[in-house]
């Protein structure tokens, strides 16, 4: 017969067993690192003569993610080149670009040394994978040991900021969409301050 204290472990590992099904378990297991930034903004009501009889402050702000990232982005043409036709080697490489690029730069600079050790590769097969990733159009050479990125496919940062600064006319308008209010940001705080008044004297 179970005691009390093995009945209520079983009962854990039941819930556990059920919530691991619905739920997903790393949301629970790691902690997310954010940055809280508050926009503040004061509401005055005016009764007469420039007399204030109430005030109320309204903060308004967002959560922001502390860890930089970097976007690959998704279309046919890029998910056939990078799982249809670049090499495992070729594709850690772009994965080791993708990780290093620096925010709103085009450029990467790339050592055969410093490459090596972070991806484990000889030098004959990172010559080889910065031959494909050119070939197919990740990368062009600039000068020695720093590529252009192909802003099409990977960017890290504001990339409609980035054409607009550089190459404006590339700006393509696929689709028309309209919108009343500006719309919140992602993740909005409100607080509330508690209202005063010369009411509650």
């Amino acid at each position: 017969m179970l005691t009390k204290s093995n009945q209520k472990c079983v009962r854990n590992l039941y819930y556990l067993r059920i919530n691991q099904t619905f739920m997903n378990p790393f949301i629970y297991s790691y902690r997310l690192p954010v940055i809280r930034v508050i926009q503040s903004s004061t509401i005055k009501t005016v009764f007469e003569e420039d007399v204030t009889l109430d005030y109320e402050e309204l903060r308004k702000g967002y959560y922001s993610d502390q860890r930089l990232s970097c976007k690959l982005y998704y279309d046919k043409t890029t998910e056939d080149l990078v799982f249809g036709v670049l090499s495992p080697s070729s594709r850690d490489l772009l994965l080791h670009i993708t990780y290093t690029l620096k925010k709103n730069q085009d450029i990467v600079k790339l050592r055969a040394v410093d490459v090596c050790k972070a991806v484990r590769f000889s030098r004959p097969t990172f010559y080889a994978s910065i031959e494909q990733l050119i070939k197919n159009g990740f990368l062009a050479r600039r000068c020695m040991n720093e590529y252009w990125i192909n802003p099409h496919y990977l960017f890290n940062g504001n990339r409609i900021e980035y054409f607009k600064k550089h190459n404006p006319a590339a700006l393509q308008i696929v689709a028309h969409q309209k919108r009343g209010a500006t719309q919140p940001p992602k993740s909005p705080i409100v607080e509330v301050q508690p209202k005063f008044s010369f009411d509650s004297l």
